[in-house]
């Protein structure tokens, strides 16, 4: 119950969360402990005298009661020493827990009011965009109306001038008409 107290104490005083290294710590620590001890013990128990399947002298069988009685109780009281400087009792922790909340929401908060910032800037971009689009398109539709104006007076004025001949043309056509019937 220590390890994930520890856990959220590291995220708290730090701002990293990390429960993988703490907990693989603790492993390899285990891993560590229990190595050295039993290599530690087959070295005690060869330096007495230890001869496999046979009787064991006294010295022998008292490295093994003292392995499995007084070690671990020594090992026991360091820890309880160790343990009466461990400061994190469980009102501690529940400020911590809280304190880590309050400061992730703050990083969340902030992280939204950056999002919005970006959000804003970008909307104010892309009207500053089309605002710029829209009178590019506005002074190009203008001189466009303005050259399709003169085109159909140009036009008009071009239709005015072929009505014009066809109606001279016609009038000498139906006069040459006239004479032709005539002259027959």
């Amino acid at each position: 119950a220590i390890v994930p107290d520890c856990v959220e104490y590291g995220e708290w005083k730090t701002g990293l969360r990390n429960d993988g290294f703490q907990y693989a710590f603790i492993s390899l620590g285990n891993k560590v402990g229990m190595a050295l001890g039993t290599a530690l013990l087959a070295g005690m128990l060869g330096r007495f005298g230890y001869v496999a399947n046979q009787p064991q002298n006294d010295a022998v069988v008292m490295v093994m009661k003292h392995a499995f009685t007084t070690v671990p109780g020594v090992l026991w009281i360091v820890t309880a020493a160790v343990l009466f400087f461990y400061r994190l009792n469980r009102t501690r922790y529940n400020e911590i827990v809280e304190e880590a909340q309050m400061q992730a929401q703050a990083i969340l908060d902030s992280a939204v009011e950056d999002a919005n910032s970006i959000r804003q800037g970008s909307i104010n971009y892309t009207d500053e965009m089309l605002k710029s689009l829209q009178t590019i398109i506005a002074h190009s539709m203008e001189g466009a109306q303005g050259r399709f104006a003169e085109y159909l007076s140009s036009m008009q004025s071009t239709y005015d001038i072929i009505t014009a001949n066809r109606s001279e043309l016609s009038s000498g056509v139906t006069a040459g008409e006239e004479e032709g019937t005539a002259v027959q």
